[in-house]
């Protein structure tokens, strides 16, 4: 017989235990989520902010080489996209500075879902295109039409 006293005793969960233990950090994984999740949103908005930089210094260099005006402000006959305004073409306006931008590519947001990127400034048209520029003939009251751009994604939004 074998005293008590060295008798090894084994404690174990209970299946109530268990499942309140597993409960508990079901719960906790629920409660504290993935922690990485809106970074890669936040990193595609950032994108978003740069292909926009790049865009802009793209018309200002345009502009500089064009006795300080935009395309949207230079007849097609001359290099520029003056006449497609009424022809609300807005991929028309990148065209120009095509060769300021190392693909077509930029001209898409990371996060914009319903447009895709172009392979080539030859297929290039609208439906490639998550950006805007502003052909508003109001910028030109600025003592320097060429300092002024407005620029914008597909994100903007405007409230009441």
């Amino acid at each position: 017989m074998i005293p008590a006293a060295s008798r090894k005793t084994f404690s174990a969960f209970t299946l109530i235990e268990l499942l309140v233990v597993v409960a508990i950090i079901l719960i906790m994984v629920a409660m504290l989520g993935n922690p990485h999740r809106g970074v890669k949103h936040k990193a595609q908005l950032v994108a978003c902010l740069s292909n926009l930089k790049q865009i802009s210094l793209g018309f200002i260099l345009w502009a500089d080489a064009n006795i300080n005006l935009f395309p949207w402000e230079v007849s097609t006959n001359a290099g520029g996209t003056q006449e497609m305004i009424e022809q609300e073409v807005a991929a028309g306006h990148f065209l120009p500075i095509k060769t300021r931008l190392p693909n077509p590519r930029l001209l898409i947001c990371p996060t914009d879902k319903l447009r895709r990127a172009s392979t080539s400034f030859s297929s290039f048209g609208n439906s490639n295109l998550s950006y805007f520029i502003s052909p508003d003939v109001s910028l030109k009251s600025s003592p320097s039409p060429s300092s002024i751009i407005l620029a914008g994604d597909r994100h903007l939004s405007f409230t009441n």
